[in-house]
């Protein structure tokens, strides 16, 4: 995400949490997920319940 865009994600995760979720994000690269690409994609996930992120092959 460019960081001239960061206000949008800012704005999301705020509504999101007005809304009752709980939020997560964290930057994260396909090619640790079995994607043939190297490409760093923002991950938002919202949910009722508490949220845990996969790690990736490189942590593992």
């Amino acid at each position: 995400m460019l960081y001239k865009n960061k206000w949008y994600l800012q704005e999301i995760i705020e509504r999101l949490k007005q809304l009752g979720y709980n939020v997560s994000y964290r930057l994260m690269n396909a090619k640790f997920f079995g994607v043939p690409q190297n490409r760093e994609r923002v991950i938002v996930i919202g949910a009722r319940e508490t949220i845990h992120f996969p790690l990736n092959s490189s942590t593992k």
